[in-house]
C-alpha cells in the first residue's frame, strides 16, 4: 500500500510521462532485454501508487536478464502489487515464484514463506476455502493447507507437531521444516538471544495518556512472549536527544520510540543512526521534510496510525471490489479536508474518478442540504464519508434515506467505537469501514486478544484501545522493520493491520474491512450490495 506522501510526491507526473515511461518498460519485442527498465519504472509506478501499473508492467516483461537479486525484487514488487489491489491469492503465486529462487536455509527464505502465509491470513475463513478450491496448482493449494492449518492454533506446540505430520506427508512441498517455529516466533516477537531494546515514551506532558497505553501494549505483547527470546528492556523516563544516544551507547541494540513528532524530525535530520529504530509517529507539518519525498535514515522506520492511512485504504477496498467511480462527504475544518485529500489522491492513482465532492457543517440541521446536493443527478459506484462516531449516529439516516440507487457507503474507524453496543450499531447497518483487525477479532486462546487483555487492562475498551494495539506491534514488529523496508513483498501480520514498509521507510498499514449489519460488525472481504 502507498503513503500519500509517496503520492504526493510523484503526483506532477503527467499522463503522457507514465504512457513513455509504460513504453519504455515493456513494449519491446524481446521484454527481456528491457527488464531493468522495466523493474525501475515499476518501482516508481509502485511508488506513485499505481499498483496496477505495476502488474501491467511485470507482467508483460519478464525477470529474464536481471541479476538474482533484482529478480527476487521483480517477483516481491509484484507481490506487493496484488497485495495493494486486494489480490491477495496472486500475491502469494508471486512470493511463491522466488521462493526457490532464495539459498535453502537463509533467512530471506524464512522471511518470504512467513510473508506467503501472512498474506493469506487477509483471507477470512469462507475466502480462504474458496482460494484452495480454485486455486491453480497444488502447491498453492498446499500452502493454504498450512495457513489453515496455523489459524487453526494459537498454541505453538501443538501446531508443531500437526505441521511436522503435515511436511511428512506432503515431502514435496518447499515448506522449510523450521516453518512453524519462524512463524510462531514472529507473532511473539523474535529477538536475536541476548538483545537489548531502549523504549523512549514519556511519562509525563500532553502525550501521557497517549504512551501509557503504547507501552502498557508493549509491555502486554513482551509478557506473552514465550519464545525464550526475551529481549532486555530499558525505558528511561526523560526523552531528549541525549537520551536515544545514552541507550545507544549504553548498548541498546533496538530502539522504539520516540513518540513526539519534533524528536521524530530529530532523528529524521541525522544522516545515519547507529542502530534500527522504529518511531512511533510521523514527522511534523511544519518539519523541513513535509509535502516532499522523504529521506530518512536507513536504520529509521516511521510507524502511526495516521488517520490518512484509513482513507487510503478505504480507496483500495474500493477499487478492489471493481467500484471506479465515488463521490466524498466530509467535514469542513482540517481533518475532514485532510481525510478527503488522501481518498482522492490514493483512488485517483488507482485510475478512479472522484465524481463530486460535499462538504457538511458543524451542525446537524445541514447535513440533509449538504447529502442533497452531493446525490443529486450523480452517478457513482461508491461513497466514501469522513466522520466521527457522533456525527455518523446522525448523518447515516439521512444518508441512507437519501441514497435511493443505494450505492455502497465507505468510511474509517471514527465511526467504529469497538463497544460493540447492540442498540446503537442496529442504527447504521450496512455501513461499511475500515479498522484494526484487533478490534474485530475474537480468539479466546490468544492471550493479546482484547477480549483476554480487558480483565486486567480495562483501558482496552476505551478510547486510547488502538494505542494499545500499537504497542503490540510496536514490540513484535521491531525486529523486523529493516526486512521491510528493504523488500516491498513482504509483510508482517500485526494487531493493526498487515504491516509492510514503503520505500521511504513509513510502515504502511493494510486494514480490515468490515461491515454493520443486523447480527453486529463483521469482516467482510469486499464493498458491494449484499454482503
Amino acid at each position: 500500500m502507498m503513503q500519500l506522501t509517496s503520492i504526493r510526491f510523484y503526483a506532477h507526473l503527467t499522463g503522457f510521462v507514465c504512457v513513455l515511461c509504460l513504453i519504455i518498460a515493456g513494449c519491446s519485442t524481446s521484454p527481456h532485454r528491457d527488464a531493468p527498465n522495466a523493474l525501475r519504472t515499476a518501482e516508481l509506478a509502485f511508488n506513485n501508487g499505481r499498483a496496477n501499473e505495476v502488474i501491467s508492467i511485470l507482467t508483460h516483461s519478464s525477470p529474464r536478464g536481471l541479476s538474482p537479486e533484482l529478480t527476487l525484487r521483480y517477483w516481491g514488487l509484484l507481490a506487493a502489487a496484488y497485495r495493494f489491489v486486494g489480490q491477495p491469492v496472486q500475491a502469494v503465486a508471486q512470493l511463491d515464484r522466488r521462493d526457490g529462487l532464495y539459498p535453502p536455509l537463509s533467512t530471506a527464505r524464512r522471511d518470504n514463506q512467513l510473508a506467503i502465509l501472512t498474506t493469506l491470513n487477509t483471507l477470512n475463513s469462507t475466502a480462504l476455502n474458496h482460494a484452495a478450491r480454485t486455486a491453480g496448482n497444488e502447491q498453492l493449494r498446499d500452502w493454504i493447507d498450512i495457513a489453515r492449518l496455523f489459524r487453526s492454533t494459537t498454541n505453538h506446540s501443538i501446531a508443531e507437531v500437526s505441521y511436522q505430520s503435515w511436511r511428512a506427508a506432503h515431502n514435496h512441498h518447499p515448506a522449510l521444516p523450521e516453518l512453524a517455529e519462524v512463524y510462531y516466533g514472529a507473532r511473539a516477537g523474535h529477538y536475536p538471544a541476548n538483545s537489548r531494546v531502549a523504549v523512549l515514551l514519556p511519562k509525563g506532558g500532553r502525550f501521557a495518556d497517549a504512551s501509557h497505553a503504547i507501552r502498557t501494549g508493549l509491555m502486554a505483547a513482551y509478557d506473552a512472549n514465550h519464545s525464550g527470546a526475551r529481549p532486555y528492556l530499558h525505558v528511561p523516563s526523560a526523552q531528549t536527544p541525549a537520551v536515544y544516544d545514552a541507550a545507544v551507547t549504553a548498548g541498546s541494540d533496538v530502539v522504539i520510540g520516540p513518540l513526539e513528532k519534533t524528536a521524530v524530525d530529530e532523528l529524521v535530520s541525522r544522516r545515519e543512526l547507529p542502530v534500527p529504530t522504529l518511531a512511533l509517529n510521523r514527522i511534523s507539518d511544519d518539519s523541513p521534510n513535509s509535502g516532499r519525498q522523504l529521506n530518512l535514515p536507513d536504520q529509521l522506520t516511521l510507524f502511526a496510525l495516521s488517520p490518512e492511512d484509513e482513507a487510503i485504504n478505504a480507496a483500495q477496498y474500493a477499487w478492489a471490489s471493481g467500484l471506479r467511480s465515488a463521490l466524498l462527504l466530509a467535514p469542513q475544518g482540517q481533518w475532514g479536508t485532510r481525510l478527503a485529500s488522501a481518498f482522492r489522491s490514493a483512488f485517483r492513482a488507482l485510475g478512479g474518478t472522484v465524481v463530486r465532492e460535499q462538504v457538511y457543517g458543524a451542525t446537524s440541521g445541514g447535513y440533509g442540504a449538504a447529502i442533497g446536493s452531493l446525490l443529486a443527478g450523480s452517478k457513482a459506484d461508491v461513497i466514501f464519508v469522513v466522520a466521527t462516531n457522533t456525527v455518523i449516529d446522525e448523518l447515516w439516516p439521512l444518508l441512507e434515506q437519501a441514497n435511493r440507487t443505494q450505492l455502497p457507503v465507505i468510511t474509517t474507524s471514527h465511526v467504529h467505537d469497538g463497544l460493540n453496543n447492540v442498540v446503537r450499531e442496529s442504527g447504521l447497518i450496512g455501513l461499511y469501514f475500515v479498522d484494526i483487525p484487533w478490534l474485530l477479532e475474537q480468539n479466546a486462546a490468544d492471550p493479546l486478544t482484547r477480549e483476554q487483555l480487558q480483565a486486567t487492562l480495562p483501558g482496552v475498551t476505551g478510547p486510547l484501545a488502538r494505542l494499545y494495539a500499537m504497542g503490540i506491534d510496536a514490540y513484535r514488529v521491531a525486529p523486523y522493520a529493516a526486512a521491510l523496508r528493504q523488500d516491498p513483498g513482504l509483510v508482517f501480520s500485526g494487531a493493526t493491520g498487515e504491516l509492510s514498509v514503503d520505500p521511504q521507510g513509513v510502515m504502511v498499514r493494510q486494514l480490515a474491512l468490515a461491515q454493520f449489519t443486523a447480527t453486529g460488525v463483521r469482516r467482510v472481504q469486499q464493498v458491494g450490495r449484499g454482503n
